[in-house]
């Protein structure tokens, strides 16, 4: 790899502020229709479904998203994953050369646990000395984004892109939640090198997934 990418540049390659700005209202739709649904439903009102409740917001936040997908406002594929211990399947979202997951989270100053991201070396270190050898040894998958959101009342929602072996984030947007000046103050200038930079990465994604027969 010629130089270090940051993360938040590849971000916006990925996933345009268009296509970003949908989030804020994804998510307040989707937890709105939560809450009505365990209104509705007697069986959801119990202490024991309530203790529950951020289930309920995590299956309206997936199905709100499949539908983003579905009805062509994003314009990405998804799948559903199983998780690496049998406990059930997430949502994930592909751009053209990454993955988007999302998470309900209580704090988002750190990553789900539940996750890995080995794939996101080619974010975690500094340019080698041999890059034609590191563009062999780093590109271990499609870079993974988060989307974390929550927690009761959607406070927030950020997505970041989180250390391959430490629970920590490599990058984190700002709130999205908050007001469209704040997002695009998150953005920036990209640089022709760094723009040449992420167009090499996205080459040598496209060869590990034809490779590896993920394409």
């Amino acid at each position: 790899m010629p130089r270090h990418i940051e993360a938040s540049h590849f971000l916006n390659d990925q996933l345009s502020l268009t296509h970003r700005s949908l989030i804020p209202t994804t998510l307040r739709q989707a937890y709105a229709a939560a809450n009505e649904l365990a209104k509705d439903a007697p069986i959801l009102s119990v202490t024991s479904a309530q203790d529950q409740r951020g289930r309920l917001r995590s299956w309206a936040v997936d199905l709100a998203f499949e539908r983003l997908i579905e009805t062509g406002k994003w314009p990405f594929d998804y799948s559903w994953e199983s998780y690496a211990k049998p406990t059930g399947r997430y949502l994930r979202v592909r751009t053209e050369a990454a993955t988007l997951t999302l998470s309900l989270v209580d704090n988002p100053n750190k990553p789900p646990r539940h996750v890995q991201f080995r794939q996101n070396n080619a974010f975690a270190n500094s340019p080698s000395l041999f890059p034609e050898l590191e563009a062999e040894t780093r590109i271990e998958g499609f870079p993974g984004f988060v989307l974390v959101h929550g927690h009761k009342t959607l406070d927030f929602a950020n997505i970041g892109m989180a250390h391959p072996t430490k629970r920590m984030w490599l990058y984190k947007s700002e709130n999205l939640m908050l007001s469209p000046h704040i997002i695009t103050a998150d953005l920036p200038p990209v640089e022709a090198e760094d723009e040449e930079a992420i167009i090499t990465l996205k080459q040598q994604i496209e060869k590990w997934a034809r490779d590896s027969g993920n394409e």
